[in-house]
């Protein structure tokens, strides 16, 4: 039992959101068809922090999102269905 609960635990965790947004952010990217320099220079971010952030090792914010959805043209509420 403790590890059913453990694991209902994990799949919640921010790092596993983090990561299912990049993923899905990655994906997006690729049916623009963009690329990460693109998002990084719409976003003001680095290539590197895109990277971290698309990787699930750094969080996107809703504005990072809003922006994103705008060049790629898909909805940040879309983005997000499922995960957050």
């Amino acid at each position: 039992m403790v590890s059913v609960v453990a694991r209902m635990v994990s799949i919640m965790t921010p790092t596993n959101a983090a990561t299912a947004l990049g993923l899905r952010v990655r994906q997006a990217i690729l049916a623009a068809p963009s690329d990460v320099n693109a998002v990084a220079k719409a976003t003001g971010l680095t290539t590197s922090d895109v990277n971290a952030r698309l990787n699930g090792h750094a969080q996107f914010t809703v504005p990072e999102l809003v922006m994103v959805g705008g060049l790629l043209r898909v909805s940040p509420v879309d983005l997000l269905e499922g995960i957050a």
